[in-house]
């Protein structure tokens, strides 16, 4: 699970979302840090698809529907880094709840920094 900025380039006429059929990007398993560049030493699996909700950016924010779901290569091996990730049922309501969200991304907006957390960031947030 990804968020949908990320598989998309800005500017395209509808936000269309890139193309993952080349396997050139990767999904990155069992890190807490990640330094740049150094994805050759990580246990990786090449993104194939990304399947995103079909009004992405309703308010035109990152505040709404902004997530896309990767789909990968292969499944990846389970250890005691690599765990995977409850989704909910379809039409599951978890509106009003609290839900966590993780990732390596930025952590103030682009305009301030251009620069990712190397250490994997977490933050709790309601549904």
């Amino acid at each position: 699970l990804s968020a949908y900025h990320c598989t998309t380039k800005k500017g395209l006429a509808a936000d269309k979302p890139c193309d993952h059929s080349d396997g050139r990007r990767k999904a990155i398993f069992g890190r807490h840090t990640f330094n740049f560049g150094e994805d050759w030493n990580y246990y990786t699996i090449p993104i194939i698809k990304a399947i995103n909700p079909p009004n992405p950016w309703i308010n035109g924010s990152y505040e709404s529907h902004d997530f896309s779901m990767l789909i990968l290569q292969k499944p990846a091996n389970i250890s005691r880094t690599v765990s995977p990730i409850c989704l909910p049922h379809p039409n599951e309501d978890f509106g009003g709840k609290m839900a966590v969200a993780a990732g390596w991304g930025r952590t103030t907006t682009s305009d301030v920094s251009k620069r990712q957390s190397p250490v994997l960031k977490s933050v709790w947030l309601k549904v």
